[in-house]
């Protein structure tokens, strides 16, 4: 069976009216991969960002380098990580930024639907517990997700899932459903929700042996395969 580390920004923050920004917003495609000080490999690591962290791209070199026979350009990128050496949370400015080379970060254009799948079915608990959720995948790419909240009213859960792109069945009051269609580019799969405008950020990491779920770069073992 594949490993499937669950990469999520997750159904938590779909949002159906809002304007993407994604065209910026990439994720990591390496293990460890150093945020420098400028662009050059010589250049101070101020950062390592592991697989599957999300950064926005805010400029890019425009000379074409190869580096150990990869390919890319260096981009500037803000890491939405914090230097917690000076204390420093919640303050978007103060996020660490740095220099990094563009072969190691995907967008989505590169991502390409799959038309075939290892059927399965994995739950993931987060937010302290008070979500959970599962996606079921099925043999032809396409999955079905179901979000459970603990938190507020039926009408709150209404609400969210309404202005979330998702399917509510009041006979369900506490569920939330997302339909969509899996897309790969090398070992990472997006899994595209239906009616989002930029189509979401669920990201899984294609591997082998275990299953766990990754956000920002820390690892959870709330993630499991249920069948």
């Amino acid at each position: 069976m594949n490993k499937i580390l669950i990469i999520i920004t997750s159904a938590i923050i779909i949002n159906c009216n809002a304007i993407s920004n994604n065209e910026k917003q990439v994720i990591v495609g390496g293990d460890k991969v150093n945020l420098r000080e400028s662009a050059g490999l010589g250049s101070k690591i101020l950062k390592t960002m592991d697989l599957g962290h999300m950064v926005i791209i805010l400029k890019r070199s425009k000379e074409t380098v190869t580096i150990d026979g990869k390919k890319g350009r260096w981009a500037y990128v803000d890491s939405r990580l914090y230097d917690v050496s000076k204390n420093v949370s919640g303050d978007n400015d103060k996020t660490i930024k740095g220099w990094v080379l563009d072969y190691y970060l995907y967008d989505k254009s590169k991502f390409v639907k799959l038309s075939s799948f290892n059927p399965m079915k994995i739950g993931v608990t987060c937010s302290g517990g008070d979500i959970y959720f599962e996606v079921s995948i099925n043999g032809d790419g396409s999955f079905l997700m179901k979000d459970i909240y603990q938190l507020g009213s039926s009408a709150d859960h209404e609400r969210y899932c309404k202005e979330s792109c998702g399917i509510y069945d009041k006979s369900e009051p506490n569920a939330c459903y997302h339909k969509g269609a899996l897309y790969q580019h090398n070992n990472i799969i997006w899994a595209k929700i239906e009616g989002v405008p930029d189509g979401g950020n669920e990201y899984y990491v294609v591997d082998k042996n275990e299953i766990r779920y990754i956000s920002y770069g820390t690892f959870d073992s709330s993630t499991r395969i249920l069948k």
